[in-house]
């Protein structure tokens, strides 16, 4: 199997963004290069650096840990020498100018990828068209229940949603969270703040409503930030839209195919023109190009599109949008070359850009599963 980011180099993103600079504006805005941080993390790393509260730095993206990111910040009232002389390891940030307003989630329109893939039998063959999947990482990563939370949420079972977000323990978090989950799940109701690591600050917040407010799970979730708990939501979404772009797909015959957190994708390496869509409350199945299949999927999970409008918790509410079901790549694909971390395997080196919202490490997939198809 082949084998992604052994090495931070070998998974670079930037982003692609136009900004619209005003000298006189408020928002000082840096190109962020990091590497192994999260977004989340970064973010909150450089506000305490500027001893500024963390909502005043706000990113456009959200970008993994793993590899080395370079992404677009805004700062409410910093100047560039602040910006320039912060000395946080693995973090730079380069001034690029002032603004009127704050960067917002997905304000960015591309993301380009430079990507080294490694332990490879055979080389991988170009392909040229992406089934338009959500990969793992809009589904948690380490903690793949994002969805489920957001499924919980959708029933209005608001305990139930808090206790998958607490509680749920998985093998690739730190032992110290995981200990800390078997303790929150085990003294449900009767914790201590002082007893779950600060690093777990969203776990912290609502842990202090609930002791305030016992019983109060839907205030709870207000005090999530909102950048976090929307992600609940839209993962659901997520999750309904590769069931029925999989059903799609498999209509129309697949060629190859992965498993990924929501069950077997099918690949084809050919262009699909439906849209399909992220059901919301407003879902009209007279505009939807594969309604007959959303209608299936809506009936396995007996769900009735209204229920993604939340009255307690309105943030939360989410609206239909379509997103291609195939997107148009245009690769580029080094010779390949011995893998030195993996002697009698092969490396090789991918190139391209993607729409914001579109996986990399789906891209790979595809090529990797289309290729093997062909060998």
């Amino acid at each position: 199997m082949y084998q992604l980011k052994r090495l931070p180099e070998d998974f670079v993103v930037r982003e692609v963004m136009p900004l619209s600079p005003n000298p006189k504006g408020k928002f000082a805005y840096a190109l962020l290069r990091k590497k192994n941080w999260s977004t989340p993390d970064a973010l909150t790393a450089i506000a305490k650096a500027l001893d500024l509260p963390r909502d005043k730095v706000k990113a456009a993206g959200m970008k993994d840990r793993s590899g080395i990111s370079e992404q677009y910040v805004s700062v409410l009232g910093a100047r560039k020498e602040q910006l320039e002389k912060l000395d946080i390891r693995d973090l730079k940030l380069a001034f690029v100018g002032y603004g009127d307003e704050p960067l917002g989630l997905a304000q960015h329109e591309a993301n380009a990828f430079e990507i080294v893939v490694r332990n490879l039998d055979k080389p991988l063959k170009l392909i040229s068209w992406l089934c338009n999947y959500y990969d793992s990482q809009r589904f948690g990563g380490i903690r793949p229940n994002t969805h489920l939370i957001g499924e919980a949420l959708l029933k209005r079972d608001f305990e139930g949603a808090m206790r998958l977000l607490l509680t749920g323990v998985y093998p690739s978090e730190p032992k110290g969270h995981a200990a800390a989950r078997k303790y929150l799940s085990r003294k449900w109701g009767k914790w201590f703040v002082s007893d779950i690591p600060v690093v777990l600050r969203t776990e912290r917040a609502v842990v202090k409503h609930l002791l305030d407010n016992p019983g109060d799970y839907p205030g709870a979730f207000w005090q999530i930030p909102r950048q976090i708990s929307t992600l609940y939501i839209h993962a659901y979404q997520s999750f309904l839209f590769n069931e029925i772009l999989a059903a799609y797909v498999a209509k129309i015959g697949k060629e190859a195919w992965s498993k990924g957190i929501t069950g077997e994708l099918p690949l084809v390496d050919r262009e699909l023109p439906a849209k399909i869509p992220l059901v919301g409350y407003d879902y009209d199945p007279k505009k939807d190009q594969v309604a007959e299949i959303t209608r299936t999927i809506l009936e396995k999970h007996r769900l009735n599109p209204r229920i993604f409008e939340f009255g307690e918790l309105p943030f939360l509410s989410s609206r239909t949008i379509y997103r291609p079901a195939t997107i148009k790549l245009n690769l580029k694909l080094s010779d390949s070359q011995e893998d030195m971390l993996n002697p009698g395997k092969l490396m090789q080196t991918v190139s391209f850009t993607l729409p914001k919202g579109s996986y990399a490490t789906l891209v790979i997939e595809a090529m990797y599963r289309l290729s093997k198809k062909e060998q």
